[in-house]
């Protein structure tokens, strides 16, 4: 059995341009996710024969895949179109690229062409693939509302696992722990299906220096997969800070200390 392990992209720092009321990543470190970190774990647990890690990554951030090399990946397989901004906050643009991806790297055909001048339409599997395992984390990167799992998982029409905490292996059966509304079901799987790893899950510990000389030195693959167009537009990020200071008064004990107090909020870019 094949696992793929969707990766995505992290920021271990970030600049929040207050008068934008957007995040600033140019100048912030790229990291694998602590939750892909985790579903690669339960990929190795699941005793998959291969683990694929499958990602929509700028070449830029292919770190990210040596890092999912040293945690245990077999293989790296990076899609090659770039996404613009649009896209790559659109749960449904990154899920039928992914499901795309998954049924060429797995041996089954591809998605149908649509009708002329339109993107292929990535439909669910008429014939099920090769048995595969699709592990993503949860908070994935188009903004952390865990939509691409679940969508991934229709589109290749297997069943979905969310809010993944813990995972056993025993005689070709897999059980999974997951969070519900009301405590922890346990559901079992014996064929493909897609499982997302909650924040709770165990994250592995830093690879060893061998895995990690090993990772730098294994090729990242590409595979070419043309996008549908995007139907969400983002406007922008407001943060806590700035809610918080939009209902918090600008106030003094008479006018001149209130516009003493208001410019120095300006000169910190505290006032929204």
């Amino acid at each position: 059995m094949k696992a793929f392990v969707c990766l995505s992209v992290s920021f271990s720092t970030w600049n929040i341009l207050w008068s934008m009321g957007a995040l600033d990543t140019s100048e912030a470190q790229r990291e694998l996710p602590v939750m892909d970190r985790s579903a690669l774990a339960m990929a190795k647990q699941a005793g998959a024969e291969e683990i694929i890690a499958l990602g929509w990554v700028q070449a830029t951030d292919e770190s990210v895949f040596r890092q999912g090399l040293a945690f245990g990946a077999n293989r790296a397989v990076r899609i090659a179109q770039p996404l613009d901004e649009a896209a790559a906050t659109d749960p449904l643009v990154v899920a039928s690229g992914l499901a795309e991806a998954i049924r060429k790297l797995a041996g089954a055909d591809s998605a149908p062409p649509g009708a002329a001048g339109e993107p292929a339409k990535a439909e669910p599997a008429k014939a099920e693939p090769a048995k595969v395992l699709v592990f993503c984390g949860e908070a994935s990167a188009e903004f952390g509302r865990g939509a691409v799992g679940p969508m991934l998982a229709e589109l290749l029409g297997i069943p979905v696992v969310t809010s993944a905490r813990a995972l056993e292996a025993a005689g070709g059966v897999l059980t999974v722990q997951a969070w519900e509304d009301d405590g922890v079901a346990t559901f079992k799987l014996d064929g493909p299906a897609v499982v997302t790893v909650g924040a709770d899950a165990p994250a592995p510990g830093k690879p060893n220096m061998m895995a990690a000389a090993k990772a730098m030195r294994a090729p990242i693959e590409t595979i070419d997969i043309e996008p549908r167009p995007a139907s969400l537009r983002p406007r922008g990020v407001t943060s806590n800070e700035q809610r918080r200071r939009g209902k918090e008064p600008v106030a003094g004990s008479n006018l001149a200390e209130t516009v003493q107090v208001l410019f120095g909020r300006l000169r910190e870019r505290k006032v929204v």
